[in-house]
């Protein structure tokens, strides 16, 4: 269906389409984007491009008559939330049209154009409104976009719509898990969004518009909560897609049978919560230096010792010191043990390199993913935590919580059962 962009910001602005995190790539565009396609839009080329939006209410009808409850409860709830569409394909276009129309404070234009009557128009960072050719914002009003409505039958439907109109842009990996819309997409959008600051402090901002904020997350909560039936999940390609389908039957975690109980997903909560004021308070690495992914593993393995072992952090600055110092001395202790292997070695003969680097702390840091090495490092690590809970600040619950005093504390005390109803619900 052609409709021009001034008919387009009236029926599908985003006051009627639903932008669901679970089918969107990141939003990319640089100012530049925008104005490219702003030009296009001029030379009469914006028709080109589809823009895609599934019909909520026939898509509704249709789940019901198949009898997928899952479904319907999902079209209802964004029908009930005043939305008519969920955008599939176009969310860069259709955004940056609509910013650019309603004047937003930071959408500008700037660029050579053609107005309606075919001249060149400059325009130098300048607000839609503010344009001095009425000509060129007649161009741009007038011009046609070509929209889609698509009806399906299935949230899964949805999925596989979104997946194959993207095939062509190369989603990587995450993208495609992100997409996937089961219960643990949500969980794991959730737990990137609730930790977002923490995770910008350890992945770097190129990596983030592809969802690598979002994969550490969800290594993450893989870590912590270990596979349904027992063991361990390691971090592979393989693993991770497995992960974001268990309990996809279930419409959310919250549901009573979903696989991982509540009072796993509260455990993992409070832990979380914990490490993201590690994160917060750690002073090590200011300013732009981001946090590295050892040391935020690290950080992971030790709040869980400490919630396990039943202790509380009561000055997260120094637990981040001495934790840094722990691994520093595991990882130069190894190599010297390394270094001295291989030197013996050859002092007998053989070949050095025979040495395997497998049996040593160093060579574990860098293998989080490994189900194996990971556990060898977790346990060297929680050894030596052990021995230095006191210095790390780390503390027995106490018996009682109304009888500590929160001056006692870096950060006012957190019973137990206010970390378990966290924010990260």
């Amino acid at each position: 269906m052609l409709t021009t962009i001034k008919q387009f910001s009236k029926d599908y602005n985003e006051k009627y389409v639903y932008y669901d995190p679970a089918f969107q790539r990141r939003i990319v565009w640089l100012a530049t984007h925008g104005w490219e396609y702003v030009k296009s839009i001029t030379r009469g080329w914006s028709s080109y491009s589809k823009i895609v939006v599934v019909n909520v209410r026939k898509s509704l009808k249709r789940a019901q008559r198949a009898g997928n409850q899952v479904s319907v409860d999902y079209f209802q709830d964004v029908l009930n939330k005043g939305y008519e569409y969920i955008s599939v394909d176009g969310q860069n276009r259709s955004r940056f049209l609509e910013r650019l129309i309603n004047n937003d404070e930071k959408t500008l234009l700037k660029g050579e154009f053609i107005d309606a009557d075919g001249n060149e128009i400059e325009v130098d960072n300048k607000h839609f409104k503010d344009i001095d050719s009425d000509r060129l914002r007649d161009a741009i009003l007038n011009a046609t976009l070509d929209v889609h409505e698509v009806v399906v039958e299935s949230k899964s439907e949805l999925s596989e719509l979104f997946q194959s109109l993207n095939a062509g842009v190369a989603l990587n990996d995450q993208e495609l898990r992100h997409s996937s819309g089961t219960p643990v997409s949500d969980w794991v959008r959730a737990t990137r969004k609730k930790l977002a600051t923490q995770l910008a402090r350890i992945v770097h901002e190129d990596k983030i518009p592809r969802m690598e904020d979002d994969e550490f997350a969800a290594k993450m909560l893989m870590v912590l909560v270990g596979k349904p039936s027992s063991g361990d999940w390691d971090l592979s390609k393989k693993e991770l897609d497995q992960f974001y389908k268990v309990g996809s039957d279930f419409y959310s975690i919250d549901d009573e049978n979903f696989p991982y109980s509540a009072e796993a997903q509260k455990r993992v909560k409070t832990i979380l919560h914990n490490w993201s004021l590690v994160i917060d308070h750690q002073d090590v690495y200011t300013g732009k230096r981001r946090v590295p992914f050892k040391l935020a593993w690290a950080s992971l393995y030790a709040c869980v010792w400490a919630y396990d072992n039943s202790m509380v952090i009561t000055n997260y600055r120094d637990f981040f010191s001495i934790l840094k110092a722990i691994d520093d001395e595991l990882t130069t202790d190894s190599e010297s043990e390394y270094a001295k292997a291989r030197t013996e070695a050859r002092k007998d003969g053989l070949d050095p390199d025979t040495v395997s680097k497998s049996a040593y702390y160093f060579n574990w840091v860098g293998l989080p993913h490994q189900i194996k090495y990971r556990n060898k490092r977790i346990s060297d690590l929680s050894s030596q935590i052990e021995k230095n809970s006191f210095t790390m600040s780390l503390r027995s619950v106490p018996d009682s919580h109304n009888n500590t005093s929160s001056s006692e504390l870096e950060e006012p005390f957190i019973s137990e059962d206010e970390l378990r109803c966290d924010e990260l619900q």
